[in-house]
């Protein structure tokens, strides 16, 4: 009876040991950046049902996200823009980043006062993607 008591006791402290080796991995943060340059509703919709599934796949704790525009995509930061302004303030309580070219507003004579609350300006929107890939962002473009 000692014996099986021995063995027993051994064999649990021994499958136990052995689950260490199997704890779940930490979850990877995935780092996004997204790139919009058109005013064409169609991609400027891909792009947010592109962010918004990728939050409720990986959960918004464990996925960094920035959507960068210029050119013609500006159209999609605008406060003006009742289609679009909402979503991205929704988007933007899970965490999402969007950053606006300050060369296109320049260019295009957009104030910092027209584009949503939450955007910030970059010097260029192309070069704010080249750094995040740089730094092993995914790129993507819809």
């Amino acid at each position: 009876m000692k014996n099986l008591l021995i063995t027993a006791t051994a064999l649990f402290v021994l499958i136990n040991f052995i689950s260490l080796g199997y704890a779940a991995e930490p979850v990877k943060k995935h780092k996004v950046v997204f790139m919009v340059n058109t005013s064409e509703e169609k991609t400027q919709q891909i792009a947010i049902n592109n962010i918004k599934n990728l939050i409720a796949l990986y959960g918004k704790e464990n996925v960094e996200i920035e959507l960068v525009t210029y050119g013609p995509g500006m159209a999609m930061i605008m406060k003006q823009n009742e289609k679009t302004a909402p979503q991205l303030k929704e988007l933007n309580s899970a965490n999402v980043k969007f950053a606006a070219c300050g060369n296109t507003m320049t260019q295009m004579k957009i104030k910092k006062e027209e584009i949503v609350d939450f955007a910030f300006v970059v010097k260029a929107g192309v070069a704010e993607v080249i750094e995040k890939q740089e730094q092993g962002w995914a790129y993507i473009r819809p």
